[in-house]
């Protein structure tokens, strides 16, 4: 079988789920043997085959920088790229709704390709976040046209994935088609637990763009007025200098790191007590499980995908504000349950490694 995977990145900073997806698929394609082409695009220009898997990074002609990232509005303009999306493939993993996986899932339905899609962002609340942080509510406009875009990219898949019960439902409910769910897995050989030192200091944890979607934000709010906690950012977006502001503000002690590459992730784990994350648009939110992988306690958002896996035993699903601010409380003021939930973690991380994943 002979499969096109259209990915964002099979690389990178490691602060998105999607490139952490995509790097670990070519890796079991790599172990699969099948035979494979990864096209993506990025200004490098890697291209080359090894073993079963050919790698083309498209450089971007007409390029564009969002988040980190580049896009090419009009990739169809390269030669090489249509060539590649028109060779005879017998299923194309498309996993971007950029101009560059709208162009080659439209290709795929004019060539008579089966498409598998994954569902990885709750694009409703993502167009809310956005448009609600403009001085000029843009929210309307932009859930509109993200229901127009999502529908056209969506519409063409014939199998659409999504890593949780919770999120397929939406999805289903959002897309008016069947979703099926195909978890996600976790690298347990470089997240890992080391140990720390019982204290009543905690020191929290939060890794992924700093973007009004994210919801950092919030992070701050419930941390505000507590005594003993810090807290540190891995990570930069759009939103930095709102988060800063408000952070200085409200006097929450926090650090500031920046994007960082993927290896040295860990080395933030290594450091934390626990880790913080609200997002309300994550589907499963790949740091999430990271986190746990390297024994830390989790304090997530309960109306998205971490909600679906996060349990009392290792962590805290809250619904506001409050909720998280009582959270960081209990663990702060109990580092032998803080000790026992990182444990329950590990051994929760341990059953979702990539290779478990079918």
């Amino acid at each position: 079988m002979k499969s096109l995977i259209v990915a964002p990145s099979i690389g990178g900073n490691g602060i998105n789920g999607v490139v952490t997806l995509s790097k670990n698929l070519h890796e079991q394609y790599e172990l699969s043997k099948l035979e494979s082409l990864f096209l993506f695009t990025g200004f490098k220009g890697r291209k080359g085959v090894n073993n079963n898997v050919e790698l083309y990074e498209h450089r971007p002609i007409f390029p564009f920088f969002v988040e980190n990232a580049y896009y090419d509005i009009f990739p169809w303009v390269n030669k090489e790229v249509r060539d590649i999306i028109n060779r005879e493939w017998d299923i194309q993993v498309n996993l971007t709704p950029d101009p560059l996986g709208h162009y080659a899932i439209y290709k795929a339905e004019r060539n008579k390709v089966p498409v598998v899609t994954v569902y990885h962002t709750d694009y409703q609340e993502y167009a809310k976040a956005r448009g609600e942080h403009l001085r000029i509510d843009m929210t309307p406009f932009f859930t509109r046209t993200v229901s127009v875009i999502e529908n056209l990219y969506y519409g063409r898949a014939d199998t659409i994935l999504a890593p949780t019960q919770r999120i397929a439902e939406k999805a289903e409910e959002s897309l008016e088609r069947k979703v099926e769910v195909l978890g996600r897995g976790v690298d347990t050989s470089m997240f890992k637990p080391r140990h720390k030192e019982a204290s009543d200091n905690l020191r929290l944890l939060y890794v992924g763009r700093v973007s009004p979607e994210k919801d950092v934000v919030s992070i701050i709010e419930s941390l505000s007025g507590l005594d003993k906690v810090e807290l540190d950012i891995v990570g930069d977006g759009c939103d930095m200098n709102n988060v800063k502001q408000k952070a200085y503000n409200l006097g929450v002690k926090t650090t500031f790191h920046g994007n960082q590459k993927y290896h040295k992730i860990p080395s933030y784990h290594d450091k934390a007590d626990a880790f913080i994350f609200l997002s309300k648009t994550d589907t499963f939110g790949q740091v999430v499980t990271e986190s746990l992988a390297s024994g830390l306690p989790v304090i997530v958002y309960d109306g998205q995908g971490p909600g679906d896996y996060v349990t009392d035993e290792f962590g805290f699903k809250v619904g506001n504000n409050r909720e998280a601010r009582e959270a960081v409380v209990e663990l702060q003021k109990n580092p032998h349950k803080r000790e026992l939930m990182g444990l329950a973690a590990r051994e929760y991380a341990e059953q979702i490694s990539w290779s478990s994943i079918k």
